[in-house]
């Protein structure tokens, strides 16, 4: 066998092979031992039928194909482990001259990736983080607010207060409308859970009050029947409560950590711990793709065809499975983000070459560093799998998480 292999920018592999006699004697054998296993002759046992009596069976021609494809395969297979090629994509052969021995084969392969200029990673830097006594008492204020008590009031309702109404919907036919009315239904003013103008109409009103009023629902309402459509809402008042806030002190402390803190300051103590330990989670986060967005830049790859439209493919099959998870659809997604297929096709390309090159260039990163997970962090891994979880998708998982903490260890290093 004689070869030659050109290999262009684009990953794309044109390998001329020429087959000899002792291409096609190699594969005399394992083309008999494939046809026999395809056929029947009584008297012999299957794959054990002589090479004649297999001839015979198939005929000269197909024999002749099997051999000359069994030959060409096997040439092949031994030109890929000997330059060391991997494939992404199936061969596509064409034969050449007259003679039927010379074969002309494209197919792409896995592409070479440079990794250079890592020092581009100490240009990312990572933000410093502060709790501010405000946010400790919005989060304060958030626990009063869900710990808050309501008692009745003979006055009028105003904003902040529980009030609990009948109230009907009809539409611009006069016709009662069920999913518009409810009966002893309460509602906090000012939480804006309505459509919007509907708790202003409930302010001033005290209990026995009736009230009739107008709304017209906004053009984007989640019903598309009532969409813009015009509701007369009646509605009578049942209960009117206001508010008792409640305030945080050492006693109201050991109540709502049912004895865990003893004190005011230990519940702002825990409160910031906590505020400190969810910001500092979303800024590594934050640093994690900034300094991924950078590592791109530090990445050289021409990536074929073929591989960008398996990645392509695969991105577009996990979305539309999501959406079907969603019961929605590709069209309904698009109708609702306002954009056209040619765009979204387009906007999935482009991140499926940015995913395809990120993950290419982490591989290579990995493969010059040595990475790789330890015996105890396999088993942390996989202490929590199921039988549902794929252990090689968890694995994959937390080797690529390694690789990204060790480009941000290098890129905290160089800053």
């Amino acid at each position: 066998m004689k070869y030659t292999i050109k290999i262009d920018d684009n990953s794309r592999a044109e390998i001329l092979i020429q087959l000899d006699e002792d291409d096609y004697k190699k594969a005399k054998k394992t083309a008999l031992e494939t046809l026999g296993k395809e056929i029947k002759v009584d008297g012999f046992r299957k794959g054990k039928i002589p090479e004649d009596v297999v001839i015979k069976t198939v005929g000269p021609e197909k024999y002749i194909q099997e051999v000359q494809n069994t030959a060409l395969y096997l040439s092949y297979e031994s030109i890929v482990e000997a330059e060391d090629m991997i494939p992404v994509e199936k061969p596509h052969v064409h034969m050449e001259g007259e003679k039927g021995n010379i074969f002309k084969i494209h197919v792409d392969v896995y592409p070479t990736v440079v990794i250079k200029n890592l020092e581009k990673l100490k240009m990312v830097k990572k933000n410093e983080i502060k709790v501010e006594k405000k946010e400790i008492q919005e989060s304060i204020d958030q626990i009063l607010e869900r710990s808050t008590k309501y008692k009745p009031v003979m006055r009028k309702s105003k904003k902040g207060d529980k009030i609990e109404i009948d109230f009907s919907g009809f539409d611009d036919k006069g016709d009662r409308k069920d999913e518009l009315s409810s009966l002893n239904h309460p509602l906090i003013i000012g939480l804006n859970t309505f459509v919007p103008g509907f708790e202003d109409n409930l302010i001033d009103l005290k209990v026995g009050d009736k009230k009739e009023f107008t709304i017209k629902f906004p053009e984007d309402y989640r019903n598309a029947k009532y969409k813009g459509m015009s509701v007369r809402f009646e509605v009578t008042v049942k209960n009117v409560d206001e508010p008792i806030k409640a305030e945080l002190n050492d006693e109201y402390a050991k109540e709502i950590s049912e004895g865990k803190f003893k004190t005011k300051k230990e519940v702002e103590d825990f409160i910031e711990a906590e505020i400190l330990r969810n910001k500092n989670h979303e800024n590594d986060q934050d640093y994690k793709d900034k300094v991924l967005e950078k590592f791109l830049d530090c990445i050289v790859v021409n990536i074929p065809k073929s591989l960008l439209e398996q990645e392509y493919d695969h991105m577009k099959e996990n979305l539309v499975e999501e959406l079907k998870q969603r019961k929605t659809s590709v069209e309904s997604y698009l109708k609702a983000t306002k954009d056209t297929q040619e765009n979204f096709e387009k906007k999935l390309k482009e991140s499926a070459g940015k995913r395809l090159k990120l993950n290419l260039g982490i591989k290579e990163y990995a493969k010059k560093e040595d990475i790789k997970l330890t015996e105890e962090e396999v088993k942390t891994a996989l202490s929590n799998v199921d039988r549902n979880n794929k252990k090689e998708e968890i694995l994959s998982w937390y080797y690529y998480d390694k690789c990204v903490k060790s480009l941000c260890n290098l890129a905290e290093k160089n800053g």
